[in-house]
Protein backbone atom coordinates (compact mmCIF):
# COMPACT_ATOMS: atom_id res chain seq x y z
CA UNK A 1 0.00 0.00 0.00
CA UNK A 2 2.84 2.36 0.91
CA UNK A 3 4.55 1.60 -2.41
CA UNK A 4 1.39 2.43 -4.36
CA UNK A 5 0.95 5.65 -2.38
CA UNK A 6 4.57 6.63 -3.02
CA UNK A 7 4.18 6.00 -6.74
CA UNK A 8 0.99 8.06 -6.74
CA UNK A 9 2.69 10.97 -4.97
CA UNK A 10 5.74 10.82 -7.24
CA UNK A 11 3.49 10.71 -10.30
CA UNK A 12 1.51 13.69 -9.05
CA UNK A 13 4.69 15.68 -8.43
CA UNK A 14 5.98 14.88 -11.93
CA UNK A 15 2.69 15.91 -13.55
CA UNK A 16 2.69 19.15 -11.55
CA UNK A 17 6.27 19.96 -12.56
CA UNK A 18 5.63 19.18 -16.22
CA UNK A 19 2.52 21.33 -16.16
CA UNK A 20 4.37 24.22 -14.54
CA UNK A 21 7.20 23.94 -17.07
CA UNK A 22 4.65 23.91 -19.87
CA UNK A 23 3.02 27.09 -18.60
CA UNK A 24 6.38 28.81 -18.22
CA UNK A 25 7.33 27.77 -21.73
CA UNK A 26 4.01 28.94 -23.13
CA UNK A 27 4.42 32.32 -21.45
CA UNK A 28 7.95 32.64 -22.81
CA UNK A 29 6.84 32.07 -26.39
CA UNK A 30 3.56 33.95 -25.92
CA UNK A 31 4.60 36.97 -23.85
CA UNK A 32 1.27 38.77 -24.16
CA UNK A 33 -0.64 35.98 -22.41
CA UNK A 34 -2.17 36.73 -19.04
CA UNK A 35 -3.08 34.11 -16.44
CA UNK A 36 -5.73 34.99 -13.86
CA UNK A 37 -5.56 38.58 -15.11
CA UNK A 38 -1.90 38.98 -14.12
CA UNK A 39 0.51 39.82 -16.91
CA UNK A 40 3.47 37.44 -16.91
CA UNK A 41 6.93 38.74 -15.87
CA UNK A 42 8.18 37.36 -19.19
CA UNK A 43 5.85 39.79 -20.98
CA UNK A 44 7.21 42.78 -19.09
CA UNK A 45 10.82 41.69 -19.56
CA UNK A 46 10.34 40.96 -23.26
CA UNK A 47 8.62 44.32 -23.80
CA UNK A 48 11.41 46.22 -22.04
CA UNK A 49 14.07 44.31 -23.95
CA UNK A 50 12.41 44.93 -27.32
CA UNK A 51 11.90 48.63 -26.58
CA UNK A 52 15.59 48.94 -25.68
CA UNK A 53 16.77 47.01 -28.74
CA UNK A 54 14.59 48.98 -31.15
CA UNK A 55 15.12 52.37 -29.56
CA UNK A 56 16.23 54.84 -32.20
CA UNK A 57 15.68 52.40 -35.07
CA UNK A 58 15.49 54.14 -38.43
CA UNK A 59 13.81 52.16 -41.21
CA UNK A 60 14.48 54.67 -43.98
CA UNK A 61 16.48 53.59 -47.01
CA UNK A 62 15.21 50.07 -47.61
CA UNK A 63 14.52 48.85 -51.14
CA UNK A 64 12.85 45.47 -51.35
CA UNK A 65 9.90 43.51 -52.75
CA UNK A 66 6.84 41.92 -51.29
CA UNK A 67 6.25 38.17 -51.68
CA UNK A 68 4.21 38.80 -54.86
CA UNK A 69 7.15 40.56 -56.48
CA UNK A 70 6.00 44.18 -56.14
CA UNK A 71 8.77 46.70 -55.42
CA UNK A 72 8.50 48.40 -52.02
CA UNK A 73 10.79 51.12 -50.68
CA UNK A 74 10.86 53.19 -47.49
CA UNK A 75 9.04 55.91 -49.45
CA UNK A 76 5.89 53.97 -48.57
CA UNK A 77 6.02 55.57 -45.10
CA UNK A 78 5.79 59.12 -46.46
CA UNK A 79 2.27 58.48 -47.72
CA UNK A 80 0.87 57.91 -44.21
CA UNK A 81 1.04 59.48 -40.76
CA UNK A 82 1.36 56.07 -39.12
CA UNK A 83 2.34 52.68 -40.53
CA UNK A 84 1.90 49.51 -38.52
CA UNK A 85 4.54 46.85 -39.21
CA UNK A 86 3.78 43.33 -37.99
CA UNK A 87 6.97 41.24 -37.89
CA UNK A 88 6.45 37.48 -38.06
CA UNK A 89 7.91 34.15 -39.21
CA UNK A 90 6.30 31.24 -41.00
CA UNK A 91 7.06 28.78 -38.18
CA UNK A 92 5.17 30.94 -35.67
CA UNK A 93 1.69 29.42 -35.31
CA UNK A 94 0.16 32.41 -33.51
CA UNK A 95 1.52 34.73 -36.23
CA UNK A 96 -0.23 32.75 -38.94
CA UNK A 97 -3.43 32.46 -36.90
CA UNK A 98 -3.74 36.23 -36.51
CA UNK A 99 -3.41 36.99 -40.24
CA UNK A 100 -7.20 37.12 -40.77
CA UNK A 101 -7.33 39.79 -38.03
CA UNK A 102 -4.59 41.78 -39.74
CA UNK A 103 -6.44 41.34 -43.02
CA UNK A 104 -9.61 42.84 -41.47
CA UNK A 105 -7.57 45.68 -39.99
CA UNK A 106 -5.99 46.40 -43.37
CA UNK A 107 -9.45 46.79 -44.90
CA UNK A 108 -10.79 48.93 -42.03
CA UNK A 109 -7.73 50.95 -41.02
CA UNK A 110 -8.13 54.63 -40.07
CA UNK A 111 -7.43 57.37 -42.61
CA UNK A 112 -3.75 58.30 -42.99
CA UNK A 113 -2.57 54.92 -41.72
CA UNK A 114 -1.16 51.82 -43.37
CA UNK A 115 -0.64 48.20 -42.35
CA UNK A 116 2.18 45.99 -43.65
CA UNK A 117 3.91 42.85 -42.45
CA UNK A 118 7.50 41.69 -42.60
CA UNK A 119 8.17 37.94 -42.73
CA UNK A 120 11.73 37.45 -41.48
CA UNK A 121 12.47 33.98 -42.85
CA UNK A 122 11.53 34.95 -46.41
CA UNK A 123 15.01 36.51 -46.56
CA UNK A 124 16.66 33.11 -46.76
CA UNK A 125 13.98 30.44 -47.37
CA UNK A 126 12.18 30.06 -50.69
CA UNK A 127 9.57 27.87 -48.99
CA UNK A 128 8.82 30.76 -46.63
CA UNK A 129 8.09 32.97 -49.62
CA UNK A 130 5.74 30.34 -51.06
CA UNK A 131 4.01 29.93 -47.70
CA UNK A 132 3.61 33.70 -47.40
CA UNK A 133 2.08 33.84 -50.86
CA UNK A 134 -0.59 31.41 -49.66
CA UNK A 135 -1.27 33.73 -46.70
CA UNK A 136 -1.75 36.65 -49.10
CA UNK A 137 -4.03 34.64 -51.39
CA UNK A 138 -6.26 33.80 -48.40
CA UNK A 139 -6.04 37.31 -46.94
CA UNK A 140 -6.08 39.66 -49.91
CA UNK A 141 -5.40 42.86 -47.96
CA UNK A 142 -2.27 41.57 -46.20
CA UNK A 143 1.03 42.86 -47.61
CA UNK A 144 4.10 40.75 -46.79
CA UNK A 145 7.55 42.26 -47.31
CA UNK A 146 10.77 40.33 -47.78
CA UNK A 147 13.48 41.95 -45.64
CA UNK A 148 16.42 43.32 -47.61
CA UNK A 149 19.79 43.97 -45.91
CA UNK A 150 18.60 47.29 -44.47
CA UNK A 151 15.46 45.78 -42.93
CA UNK A 152 17.37 42.75 -41.69
CA UNK A 153 19.99 44.86 -39.92
CA UNK A 154 17.67 47.54 -38.56
CA UNK A 155 14.68 45.40 -37.59
CA UNK A 156 14.47 41.67 -38.39
CA UNK A 157 17.73 40.67 -36.69
CA UNK A 158 16.68 42.41 -33.47
CA UNK A 159 13.37 40.59 -33.02
CA UNK A 160 13.41 38.12 -30.12
CA UNK A 161 9.72 37.14 -30.04
CA UNK A 162 7.05 36.62 -32.66
CA UNK A 163 4.87 38.33 -33.55
CA UNK A 164 6.28 41.75 -32.76
CA UNK A 165 4.48 44.85 -33.99
CA UNK A 166 5.86 48.36 -34.25
CA UNK A 167 4.38 51.65 -35.42
CA UNK A 168 6.38 54.19 -37.41
CA UNK A 169 5.81 57.76 -38.57
CA UNK A 170 6.10 59.11 -42.12
CA UNK A 171 9.90 59.07 -41.84
CA UNK A 172 10.17 55.49 -40.61
CA UNK A 173 10.87 56.39 -36.98
CA UNK A 174 9.22 54.29 -34.26
CA UNK A 175 6.28 55.82 -32.39
CA UNK A 176 5.57 54.57 -28.89
CA UNK A 177 6.28 51.15 -27.44
CA UNK A 178 6.75 47.85 -29.22
CA UNK A 179 3.61 45.68 -29.21
CA UNK A 180 4.21 41.97 -28.50
CA UNK A 181 2.05 38.93 -29.13
CA UNK A 182 -0.84 38.17 -31.47
CA UNK A 183 -3.84 40.48 -31.22
CA UNK A 184 -7.30 41.06 -32.64
CA UNK A 185 -8.33 43.65 -35.21
CA UNK A 186 -9.84 45.69 -32.37
CA UNK A 187 -6.60 45.60 -30.37
CA UNK A 188 -4.50 46.77 -33.29
CA UNK A 189 -7.06 49.44 -34.21
CA UNK A 190 -6.80 50.91 -30.71
CA UNK A 191 -3.01 51.03 -31.00
CA UNK A 192 -3.13 52.67 -34.42
CA UNK A 193 -5.50 55.37 -33.15
CA UNK A 194 -3.34 55.85 -30.05
CA UNK A 195 -0.28 56.52 -32.24
CA UNK A 196 -2.27 58.91 -34.43
CA UNK A 197 -3.25 60.96 -31.37
CA UNK A 198 0.39 61.33 -30.31
CA UNK A 199 1.07 63.08 -33.63
CA UNK A 200 -1.79 65.61 -33.31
Amino acid sequence: MKIKTSKYVIGLVIITLVGFAGIKGYLFFNPSVQILGIKSPQANNASKRMNQMLSGVDLSGFNTKDVLGEKVTSDIFSKYQVTMINVWATDCASCVEEMPEINKLSKNKPANTNVITLCTDTAWKDEAIEFSKQIVHKNKSVKVLIPDKVLQKSLANKIVAYPTTIFVDSKGKIIGDVYLGSKTEEDYLKELNKRLKTLE
